[in-house]
C-alpha cells in the first residue's frame, strides 16, 4: 500500500482531511470560541480566505493574525463529532419510499453553517470540503443526553407532585415478602453447640497461647473480577450499587422521580453553585403593614413566626424563611404587586450577616460553553440547570392554585437545607434566585427563623438559636406608594459602611 494511500486512509478515520499551507484569521467566524482560538494561535500576517491583512485589522504590518486552518479544523471536527454521527454509524432505519433516513437529519453543509457560524463563503467552503459529506444525526439517537434526561425527568417530578403523590414520591415499590423454605427455617432452629465453660483454662494447657499477629498488608483490598465469574445483572446491581433497569429508564424516558433531587444535586456539584455568603453582606427585606405604625425592628421585619407563615415560593405553610433581596428596588418589587393596598404602608428594614455561610447560588449559572470548547461536556447539564432555573423563578399568578404551582420548588429548598451536603461538604442555609417580579434583580431565601435573625426570643420554652443575621439599626425606610423601578439594574457590588461588599449580582 502507498504512503499516499495510507495517508487517506489516515485522514478518514480522523474524521476531517487536512489543508495544509492554508492560514484563517479571527474575522472568517463568527462564533466566539472559534475566535479566541484563532487569536492565540495565530502565526502569521495575511488570511488565505478573506484576504484580511495585520495592517488593515491592527495597523502593525508585522502583527500575527491568520492561525493554520488544519489546528482550526481538528476542533471543529472534535466538536462536531461530540454531538452529531454519521447516521449509519447510529443505526437509522433508511426507507427510500419515506425520504430516506427516517430521523432529523442535517447534511455537512448545514452542520457548518448552524455551529461554525463561517461569515464568509470561502472559508466555509473549505470547512465543508474538509469534513466528511455524512448524512448527519445526533449522536445516541435512540437514548436521551443526560440534560434531556433531567429535563424530562424534572417535568414528570413537577406533574408528579403537584398532583398525584406529593409526600412519598422518593419511595419505590415495596419488594414483596419472600418466607423462608421450610427446610431453612428448619436448620436456622437448630442451635449451634456451645463451648465447655473452663475457668481454670485446663483445655489449653498445653496449647501454645502465645497469639501471632496476622500479617497485615498495606495494599488496598483489590475489586473483585465481576467478569471472572458469571453473574446475572441482578447480581451485579446488588454487588455494585446499580439499578442497570433505572439506568436503562432514564436514558430512554428521564430521570425518575425518586432520583430527581439527587440527581439535581450532582449537577450542583459538578458546576460548582455553592458559593460562600461573605460576613456583612447585606440584605433588604419587605413587609407591607398598617400606615399608622411602622416597623423598624428585627422582629417585626425579619421572617415570620410559624404561625404567620404562609405558602411561599420556596416554603410551605407554617415552616418560616427569610425572603429578602440585594438591593432595596428588589426588595420592593418581590413584596408588592402593582400598588399598595389602600390604608398600608410598605416597610424595607437591611439586615447584615454576622459571619460567613453558604448558599446556592443561582444567579450565576455559567453560560452553555461552545461546542467546540474543551468544557463541551458540560453543555447537557448547563442547558438543563438555565431552564430549571427559569422554572424555578417564573411568575406565578396568586390565585387559588399557588399551593400547588409552589410544591416543586418548596420540595426543592427543603432537600438543599436538610439533605444535600449533609455527609460531606458545608451546609446551605440559603438559595439566590433571579427575581420574578424585577428582571436583573437577585432575590433569596435563607432558612433563619426571626430569632436567628437576631429578634429576642420570647416564647416559653427559649431554645437559643444561633443569631446569623442582624438588623441594621436606623435602616428601616417607609414607602407609601411603590417607587419606580430604576433605569439600570444593579450589575455590580457595592460597598457596604463597613467597608466590606454588599450580595448583588
Amino acid at each position: 500500500m502507498g504512503r499516499a494511500k495510507e495517508w487517506e486512509m489516515e485522514q478518514e478515520e480522523r474524521g476531517w482531511w487536512s489543508v495544509p499551507g492554508k492560514y484563517v484569521c479571527a474575522e472568517c467566524f463568527e462564533e466566539d470560541f472559534l475566535r479566541e482560538f484563532v487569536q492565540n494561535h495565530a502565526e502569521v500576517s495575511k488570511c488565505d480566505y478573506c484576504g484580511s491583512t495585520a495592517e488593515e485589522l491592527t495597523g502593525d504590518e508585522n502583527a500575527l493574525i491568520a492561525a493554520p486552518l488544519d489546528s482550526v479544523m481538528e476542533i471543529i471536527a472534535e466538536g462536531l463529532r461530540s454531538e452529531w454521527n454519521d447516521a449509519n454509524d447510529e443505526n437509522i432505519p433508511y426507507e427510500s419510499a419515506e425520504g430516506g433516513y427516517q430521523a432529523n437529519t442535517k447534511d455537512t453543509y448545514d452542520l457548518v453553517w448552524d455551529y461554525v457560524c463561517p461569515s464568509n463563503d470561502e472559508i466555509a467552503q473549505a470547512i465543508i470540503n474538509a469534513l466528511p459529506d455524512y448524512v448527519w444525526v445526533q449522536k445516541d439517537y435512540w437514548s436521551l443526553d443526560e440534560g434531556q434526561a433531567l429535563m424530562y425527568g424534572w417535568k414528570d417530578f413537577c406533574d408528579l407532585v403537584k398532583h398525584k403523590n406529593r409526600y412519598m414520591f422518593h419511595l419505590g415499590p415495596r419488594r414483596p415478602f419472600k418466607a423462608k423454605p421450610a427446610a431453612a427455617q428448619a436448620s436456622s432452629s437448630v442451635q449451634e453447640p456451645q463451648e465447655v465453660s473452663d475457668p481454670l483454662g485446663t483445655a489449653n494447657a498445653n496449647k501454645d497461647t502465645t497469639a501471632l499477629p496476622e500479617p497485615v498488608s498495606s495494599e488496598p483490598a483489590p475489586h473483585p473480577d465481576l467478569n471472572a465469574v458469571h453473574l446475572t445483572p441482578e447480581s451485579v446491581a446488588e454487588l455494585t450499587g446499580i439499578d442497570f433497569d433505572e439506568m436503562i429508564d432514564e436514558r430512554q424516558e428521564g430521570v425518575s422521580a425518586s432520583r430527581m433531587l439527587e440527581a439535581i444535586g450532582d449537577v450542583i456539584d459538578e458546576v460548582g453553585l455553592v458559593k460562600e455568603m461573605p460576613v456583612h453582606s447585606r440584605l433588604f427585606r419587605g413587609r407591607i403593614g398598617p400606615s399608622g405604625k411602622p416597623y423598624s425592628t428585627a422582629r417585626k421585619l425579619g421572617s415570620p413566626p410559624e404561625r404567620k407563615a404562609v405558602a411561599n415560593r420556596m416554603s410551605p405553610a407554617g415552616i418560616p424563611m427569610f425572603y429578602g433581596a440585594a438591593d432595596e428596588y428588589g426588595a420592593i418589587a418581590e413584596t408588592v404587586v402593582g400598588r399598595l393596598p389602600k390604608g398600608k404602608i410598605l416597610n424595607v428594614g437591611v439586615f447584615e450577616t454576622i459571619e460567613n455561610f453558604h448558599v446556592l447560588d443561582l444567579t450565576n449559572v455559567p453560560a452553555v460553553p461552545s461546542l467546540f470548547s474543551p468544557t463541551r461536556y458540560l453543555r447537557p447539564i448547563l442547558r438543563f440547570l438555565r431552564s430549571f432555573v427559569n422554572d424555578l423563578s417564573k411568575p406565578i399568578k396568586k390565585d387559588d392554585r399557588v399551593h400547588t404551582e409552589y410544591v416543586p420548588t418548596q420540595i426543592v429548598t427543603e432537600y438543599f437545607r436538610h439533605s444535600f451536603h449533609m455527609d460531606s461538604g458545608p451546609l446551605v442555609r440559603g438559595i439566590l434566585y433571579p427575581s420574578s417580579r424585577a428582571k436583573g434583580y437577585t432575590a433569596c431565601v435563607l432558612f433563619f427563623t426571626r430569632e436567628e435573625c437576631g429578634a429576642p426570643d420570647t416564647s416559653e420554652f427559649a431554645e437559643g438559636k444561633k443569631q446569623w443575621l442582624r438588623f441594621v439599626p436606623r435602616s428601616a425606610n417607609v414607602f407609601r406608594r411603590k417607587p419606580r423601578k430604576p433605569k439600570h439594574p444593579p450589575t455590580h457590588l457595592q460597598p457596604s459602611s463597613t467597608g466590606q461588599m454588599t450580595l448583588g449580582i
